[in-house]
């Protein structure tokens, strides 16, 4: 049998639960972070180690991995420290250690940067896998090409985030764009809708970009970015030699079905994604990530997007899949309870090698968690 462990962008921590996971292990790791101008890397820079109390699900180098790309140095008692990492559209595909080599595959992009900034990339990158005895070398790709090769590919110009009218409409609160932050997001979080904020930010052009420390008319009071967001990156785009098939992923139509006592009903759509490995894989990762806007499908809903929750491993086996996801589904109702109890069963059920599936969330039975029965 063959067991297919993934590991997918960012551990979020998000404050007020309704349904929480048990706690996983915690152990101190370091994060290696950056100090401008005081040392000999790259442009003159000095690689610092910060030590953070983190959760270990899974392996120590994956949870130092996963903090660094998170780690806002702002919430440290040490000031001037630098995380080049930080609200860069990536995130972890793969770890593997074997004969003191590491492999890291990230998927994404590293978006802009300059000759300074890629230096501080490489040595962090390299470096939170370096610290641990048993590694002495270090391959890292993002998007299956190289590091090396995409630092090379330098861009200079840093976009500048467009800045809303100064003189805003009553009733509204001022949000900041955040790291991994999408309109549909920021709605949904502020029980808002996308058509609202686009209405009171006519300086947005495109509803599907929008830019860190962006900021945003918000409808209702004051408005606090979250300490740290949902994840909802898009699937990486596949290399030309990787095969793309077309599957489908359930989404979620309010009001017009059975399932739970929201009477929603479950709406299948059509995606081309890429296959390096299972479908089954391929369609739970796009679910994860799906952000019915962006397939110009309004009318659909997601209930599983921007929730911090990532994908351990799934295992086929005699007409049973197992699923199990780290993290936590964060907070919900029980009409949203139903939904992600639907879509996460209906995305193996699909398959006709399957007839039965065991989904554990945080190592807790997915019933238990939301709080409904199977």
């Amino acid at each position: 049998m063959k067991i297919i462990r993934w590991c997918v962008i960012l551990i979020v921590l998000w404050s007020g639960f309704a349904f929480t996971a048990s706690a996983q292990p915690m152990e101190t790791v370091n994060i290696p972070l950056m100090r401008l101008g005081t040392g000999d890397i790259g442009c003159g820079d000095e690689l610092v180690w910060v030590q953070r109390q983190v959760e270990v699900p899974d392996a120590t180098i994956l949870a130092a991995l996963r903090e660094l790309l998170t780690l806002n140095p702002a919430v440290l008692e040490e000031e001037g420290l630098h995380n080049a990492l930080l609200g860069r559209p990536v995130w972890i595909q793969w770890v593997w250690v074997s004969a003191g080599t590491a492999d890291i595959e990230l998927g994404g992009s590293l978006g802009v940067f300059d000759e300074c900034e890629a230096y501080r990339i490489d040595a962090q990158l390299r470096q939170v896998a370096l610290q641990f005895p048993d590694v002495n070398a270090v391959n890292i790709t993002v998007a299956d090409q190289p590091l090396e090769p995409v630092l090379d590919q330098e861009v200079v110009d840093e976009p500048v985030p467009p800045t809303p009218p100064e003189d805003p409409p009553n009733d509204v609160a001022m949000y900041t764009v955040v790291p991994t932050d999408t309109l549909s997001g920021i709605a949904r979080r502020h029980n808002t809708t996308v058509a609202a904020i686009l209405e009171l930010n006519p300086h947005i052009v495109d509803p599907n970009l929008i830019l860190v420390g962006q900021q945003l008319w918000i409808p209702g009071p004051d408005v606090a970015p979250p300490v740290d967001p949902p994840p909802t990156p898009a699937p990486p785009a596949p290399p030309p030699d990787e095969p793309v098939q077309t599957l489908r992923v359930p989404l979620i139509q309010l009001g017009t079905g059975d399932i739970g006592p929201g009477n929603d009903e479950l709406v299948w759509v059509e995606r081309q994604l890429p296959v390096p490995d299972a479908q089954i894989l391929a369609v739970l990762r796009d679910l994860l990530a799906l952000n019915p806007a962006a397939i110009q499908r309004d009318d659909l809903h997601n209930e599983l997007l921007g929730r911090p929750v990532w994908i351990q491993w799934v295992w086929v086996s005699e007409w049973t899949a197992d699923i199990e996801l780290g993290g936590s589904l964060g907070t919900f109702d029980e009409a949203a309870a139903y939904r992600i109890d639907a879509q996460l069963r209906e995305v193996a059920l699909q398959f006709p090698t399957v007839n039965e599936v065991n989904i554990l969330v945080g190592g807790q039975p997915l019933p238990q968690v939301l709080g409904i029965g199977n």
